[in-house]
């Protein structure tokens, strides 16, 4: 078992529930194949990251808007997520389906769990992440690869920021004004130099 630790629109459980079980979630153009194991999440805790956020890219999967991402370099910062209690082979398939990879495909998370990282490939979401243990268990969430810097910026569509927004009142209890300001937050009006392309 392992906590995988989401900080986007997998806030949301409705959101992430697509993931396991297939189908097409809300102001999503892509159906989703969902897991080999379908059976619910084991648990869920509200958890808050050190790590920096921020909206980049342009999202295949969500019209074009930057989608969300931490900075693994940033460590004195406060990124609201959830964390889902999961089977190693439920966080492989959700991570495959993030990634763009087929269903089933075995990726190694050994090297994350015991060197705090490991990056799996180019993808938007194939730097893996260990952020700690909660219940014995290793806590894992994934992100960019690419150096932040040559990330464009890029604020989410509307219904991509919606999700989030439900997914932070849902799991944090936030209000709908300060979920939607602490978005507002995060969001870089910069733009760097990088290619963009991500899901999301």
């Amino acid at each position: 078992m392992v906590w995988y630790v989401s900080y986007g629109s997998n806030l949301l459980a409705e959101r992430f529930e697509v993931y396991l079980s297939g189908g097409l979630a809300p102001g999503r153009i892509r159906h989703q194949p969902g897991a080999r194991d379908r059976s619910r999440w084991r648990n869920e805790v509200a958890l808050e990251l050190p790590h920096r956020l921020l909206f980049g890219g342009r999202s295949k999967s969500w019209g074009g808007g930057g989608s969300a991402m931490v900075d693994p370099e940033v460590a004195d910062q406060t990124t609201l997520a959830r964390g889902y209690l999961i089977t190693v082979q439920q966080f492989q398939d959700v991570l495959a389906q993030e990634s763009w990879r087929d269903v089933g495909d075995e990726v190694d998370l050994a090297a994350a769990i015991e060197r705090g990282s490991s990056v799996l490939g180019s993808g938007h979401y194939d730097l893996v992440l260990c952020v700690g243990h909660r219940s014995g268990h290793p806590m894992l969430t994934f992100t960019t690869p690419k150096p932040i810097d040559h990330i464009e910026r890029n604020a989410p569509v509307p219904a991509y920021e919606a999700t989030i927004v439900a997914g932070l009142r849902q799991s944090h209890g936030l209000s709908e004004r300060s979920a939607k300001a602490y978005i507002r937050d995060h969001v870089a009006a910069d733009t760097v130099h990088g290619d963009g392309r991500s899901d999301g």
